[in-house]
């Protein structure tokens, strides 16, 4: 989904997310930067919609947006907290 973001190519991100909705709001699982095409830190805990708006990739941040709606800003906050809480513990 990354490599698709960073191409730019929505038809494959489209696909991806046909496949898998869930790409939308999966939690990357380290921190790196992206120095190719778009230049941005991502760290853990970030999905790809951070990606895609750094990258200012407007048709692929509505993908992402529309894609994610099937999970409730509760889900997702429970989500991130249940990935990040044993990290804060450490």
């Amino acid at each position: 989904m990354l490599t698709a973001i960073l191409d730019d190519e929505g038809p494959r991100v489209r696909k991806l997310l046909k496949a898998d909705p869930g790409l939308a709001t999966r939690l990357i699982d380290g921190d790196g930067l992206y120095q190719a095409k778009i230049v941005h830190w991502i760290y853990a805990g970030d999905t790809a919609l951070h990606l895609a708006a750094a990258g200012h990739r407007v048709e692929l941040v509505q993908l992402l947006l529309a894609a994610g709606r099937t999970q409730t800003p509760q889900q997702i906050i429970v989500k991130v907290a249940h990935y990040i809480t044993p990290r804060m513990a450490t």
